[in-house]
């Protein structure tokens, strides 16, 4: 569960989530996890998430 202190307008929006861990490691950017592991693999892909809010409210997830 995460938080965001952010008033939607009621406007499309895309939100990224990045996790952290203990240690201060944060989860790269997709281009960061691509240049790093073979773009075409997904096994253990922990880049950022994007989240594509529409102007109904409805809340997808999306790359970025």
């Amino acid at each position: 569960t995460f938080s965001l202190p952010w008033t939607w307008d009621g406007k499309p929006a895309l939100l990224l989530s990045r996790a952290e861990d203990e240690h201060g490691m944060v989860q790269p950017s997709r281009s960061g996890w691509k240049a790093r592991y073979a773009a075409h693999s997904y096994n253990h892909y922990n880049a950022i998430q994007a989240w594509a809010v529409g102007a109904d409210g409805t809340v997808e997830n999306r790359y970025a």
